[in-house]
């Protein structure tokens, strides 16, 4: 698990300094392989009953599987298109907002891989 946390932090650091209009494919890439994995892995969390849960109060309304990826599919295809247009003059802000993005995303389905395994991550602390 830390090697996938040190991978994705190298890969930040290295893309936002070479950042350039032709390299925004490979951020954007990056943040729809996040967005994918951390749904998959809410899902199947949800689906097996095993500790997975939708925290996120705009979508945590939805009382099926479905509704959850709909609502969520929604709300991250009209916040990276509004981000997009938002930051069409600047590259580098674009391209460092995307892998923002795909480590928060990164981040949260590793958490949700955690709560199936029933196993705390390294820095979230236990209850005595």
């Amino acid at each position: 698990m830390n090697r996938l946390f040190f991978a994705v932090a190298l890969t930040f650091t290295s893309f936002v300094a070479n950042a350039h209009a032709q390299s925004l494919r490979m951020p954007k890439m990056l943040f729809i392989a996040a967005s994918a994995t951390d749904a998959t892995t809410m899902v199947v969390g949800i689906g097996r009953g095993k500790g997975a849960r939708e925290d996120d109060p705009l979508i945590a309304w939805a009382d099926s599987r479905t509704g959850i990826i709909a609502a969520g599919t929604g709300i991250e295809t009209l916040g990276a298109l509004s981000w997009m247009k938002a930051t069409k003059n600047h590259p580098k802000l674009q391209a460092a907002g995307f892998l923002i993005g795909a480590g928060l995303h990164g981040f949260f389905a590793a958490r949700n891989i955690a709560r199936m395994n029933q196993r705390p991550l390294a820095f979230q602390r236990t209850s005595p």
